[in-house]
């Protein structure tokens, strides 16, 4: 079991803290520990790999069932970051597969990260048919941060459909549950929500508000995956105010906090092709299309929500570059 400073912590959203608390153990670690240490890697590093640790316990016959499943989860969380959505939905089937069989709590705990993976990597389309039986789950489960954590995974699967009023109702629900249940980590993915959906309803200043509140917040957590999350959303609204050097400034540092391949690398450079567009960068801009449209085949043949989103970014430099025929090939 946890200590009780790790318990409090980890209740506090104060995961770097947490991981530390861990890492810094001169015992040696028991597997549930391992697991958590794991688990919390997992949730804030934006570069570390957790494959290989992970695939270590997964082949331990001493590994519980409930560690297993949080094994499993944490192994498609990565596959799904990097791109390898059939491998990674494979493993979140398996994980929800054993979780059934364990209880309500660990079933409601591997049907939230599905959803929330899958709304985040995937695309609000396949995170939808998941929507209705984890609602029975969270519902059961009564946990006020899984009732959070699925709130905020309706609030992006709404923003991502263009339906930005019930984008903000979830929002609403999940603020109200944090204003009893303070957690900086689950605080910190509400502002970048939000953060989203202001650049989404074309409101910068309120964009950029919310995502220097998400860094802020982020950094307080101990969590690099928000904060390169965040710096991408403040660099678009910077770039919507005509600010195009702090635009750039903010891609870069979330550019060096980010794993390597992946869909937030094909955001991030997305943003770097829509600053030298807006820059009349040219050379810039064709170093950057060609990279970032190479990375986006890798994922999902191209097919991925952020290869998608990228393909209005690359005909807008097919125009600007007069290969118009290209241009509406794609349009």
């Amino acid at each position: 079991m946890p200590d009780s400073r790790l318990t409090h912590l980890i209740a506090e959203g104060q995961l770097g803290q947490a991981l530390s608390h861990l890492s810094d153990s001169r015992r040696q670690l028991s597997i549930p520990e391992r697991v958590l240490r794991l688990e919390l890697t997992s949730i804030t590093s934006a570069k570390n790999s957790c494959a290989s640790e992970c695939s270590d316990l997964l082949s331990r016959r001493d590994l519980t069932g409930e560690d297993r499943v949080r094994c499993l989860v944490i192994s498609a969380v990565s596959q799904l970051r990097s791109g390898s959505d059939t491998t990674g939905r494979a493993s979140f089937k398996r994980a929800v597969a054993q979780a059934d069989k364990i209880g309500a709590e660990v079933a409601c705990y591997a049907r939230v990260w599905q959803l929330s993976a899958l709304a985040s990597w995937i695309g609000p389309e396949a995170a939808s048919l998941e929507v209705v039986t984890t609602r029975r789950f969270v519902t059961a489960a009564g946990r006020p941060d899984f009732t959070i954590r699925f709130h905020l995974a309706l609030a992006e699967i709404a923003a991502k459909g263009g339906v930005l009023r019930r984008a903000n109702r979830h929002l609403e629900v999940a603020a109200d549950l944090l204003s009893s249940y303070p957690n900086r980590f689950l605080e910190a993915e509400h502002a970048v929500r939000v953060g989203a959906i202001c650049t989404l309803a074309s409101d910068p200043q309120g964009a950029a508000t919310s995502a220097e509140r998400a860094i802020n917040l982020a950094v307080e957590s101990g969590a690099p995956t928000l904060e390169v999350v965040a710096r991408s959303n403040l660099a678009h609204a910077l770039l919507a105010q005509g600010k195009l050097q702090l635009c750039y400034a903010e891609l870069c540092r979330a550019f060096e906090l980010c794993r390597n391949r992946g869909g937030a690398e094909v955001g991030i450079r997305d943003g770097l092709l829509q600053y030298a567009l807006a820059s009349n960068d040219l050379a810039l801009a064709e170093d950057v299309a060609v990279i970032t449209y190479e990375r986006s085949l890798d994922i999902h043949d191209g097919h991925s929500y952020y290869g998608l989103w990228h393909l209005l970014s690359r005909v807008k430099w097919l125009y600007r570059t007069d290969q118009a025929e290209a241009g509406v090939a794609i349009a």
